[in-house]
């Protein structure tokens, strides 16, 4: 069994309640770094804890991950310098990019809390920050006004050291940029808006593997801070089980109630095109007429009338038509199919 711990010591579990966006990111974090290291988990060689509390008050690490065994290594860009007590602070999307205040909360804060409280050496301790865009002032002030230096390592890796003190005396510190890790880190790398279409294709191959539910956050937030990439991707890749499998993850209520709506102006221009948007059961496949059709018995099921209007508009004008041909009259025709009198007489 995997030995994760959240902040009350037992299994972690999905809220009942509708989560904060900032909190949704954050649990995504954790189940990537809890897949990421789950060998080492399984093993026993390390120990993942989610929110580690510190003190009475709401005083918690975002995540620590503890070395079990001596000599345990962590083989990611991230882990080369890791020790045997490291302190993580995430810095989601929805969050400013780090200033000195988390700096200090984290390194003069965290570290020398969790230090005091579990008798563990500085110098047997590391402290991460991971954020999305590199946090060019606090760089700039750690070494304009504190005699720090920083050093670039991997790709996203900056190591921030202070000048003349070695780095076996002290903390080891380290920023984590996700926006500029190599593809090797491709899960963390999701975890932002705006990820390109190879990275959605990425995902996809994910959600279609061996992956288990473990990973509910990650793809709910993936997809739906990308869900435009992740329609154009899906007409491209021509999976017309992307919905399905979506759903499988619990993703298909803001699919529908969402993505579909927000899709109107793209998603639908590229079904009329290439005929790709039969809808959601049968994919994207036989044409521009079947998939309105579908679209309609969709969007009259789910409640999603406007995300499918477009297709809808032919089929209003042909039931005019119809409704001509019996001799009703315009107003009558346009309460019934919402189509303005200028538009039925043009019929």
């Amino acid at each position: 069994m995997l030995k994760a711990k959240n902040k009350t010591g037992t299994s972690k579990k999905t809220p009942a309640k509708e989560p904060s966006q900032a909190t949704r990111y954050h649990n995504a974090m954790f189940e990537t770094f809890l897949d990421t290291l789950s060998d080492d988990i399984q093993s026993g060689n390390i120990e993942l804890q989610d929110e580690r509390r510190l003190t009475e008050d709401a005083l918690r690490i975002d995540m620590i991950i503890i070395k079990k065994k001596p000599g345990v290594k962590i083989n990611r860009v991230w882990g080369k310098f890791m020790r045997g007590h490291n302190i993580i602070e995430y810095k989601s999307p929805a969050a400013p990019t780090p200033s000195l205040k988390v700096f200090n909360k984290v390194v003069h804060g965290y570290a020398g809390i969790y230090a005091a409280q579990h008798n563990a050496w500085l110098t047997d301790m590391t402290a991460t920050i991971i954020c999305v865009k590199k946090p060019v002032n606090l760089f700039k002030t750690l070494k304009k006004h504190f005699n720090y230096e920083i050093l670039r390592g991997d790709p996203g890796i900056y190591y921030i050291r202070l000048k003349g003190v070695p780095i076996e005396k002290t903390l080891a510190i380290q920023v984590m940029v996700c926006s500029e890790l190599p593809e090797s880190e491709f899960m963390l790398k999701a975890l932002t808006p705006g990820i390109d279409e190879d990275t959605a294709k990425k995902v996809l191959t994910i959600l279609d593997g061996s992956i288990d539910k473990k990973l509910s956050y990650w793809v709910n937030i993936v997809v739906e801070k990308n869900l435009n990439t992740f329609i154009k991707v899906g007409e491209i890749m021509r999976k017309n089980e992307i919905v399905k499998l979506l759903e499988e993850y619990g993703y298909g209520d803001i699919w529908r109630q969402k993505g579909w709506q927000d899709g109107r102006q793209e998603g639908w221009q590229v079904g009329q095109q290439e005929g790709w948007q039969k809808g959601r059961q049968e994919g994207w496949q036989e044409g521009r007429q079947e998939g309105r059709q579908e679209g309609r018995q969709e969007g009259r099921q789910e409640g999603e009338l406007e995300g499918w209007q477009k297709g809808l508009e032919e089929e209003k004008r042909r039931t005019a038509r119809a409704m001509l041909a019996d001799g009703m009259d315009t107003k009558t025709i346009a309460r019934i199919t919402g189509l303005t009198a200028k538009q039925i007489s043009q019929l």
